[in-house]
């Protein structure tokens, strides 16, 4: 089991990419699904480390309740990411 500390040292550590990696890149992604662009092979593999991480971290938030509002958000920014990612594709000419 983990101390207190490594699970606030492992939030501290997630927080700190979120802000500076991930959120930045998800608005960029954001601005493009919203003028219609798709998700690129690249976009998916970035989604999918997300996911693996939430996975990481979902036992964690659940024992720290104050993490719950900034993880449910997080999580509901990049559903709504794939949802449009998957919309555009789909509305996408074929080919």
């Amino acid at each position: 089991m983990r101390s207190k500390d490594d699970e606030a040292g492992t939030f501290t550590v997630l927080i700190q990419r979120f802000n500076q990696q991930r959120y930045p890149r998800a608005k960029a992604l954001k601005k493009r699904l919203d003028n219609g662009g798709c998700l690129s092979s690249h976009d998916i593999q970035l989604l999918q480390r997300v996911i693996a991480d939430c996975y990481f971290v979902l036992p964690q938030v659940r024992r720290n309740p104050h993490h719950q509002s900034l993880a449910a958000k997080a999580i509901t920014l990049y559903t709504g990411l794939i949802k449009q990612g998957l919309e555009n594709q789909r509305s996408q000419p074929t080919r």
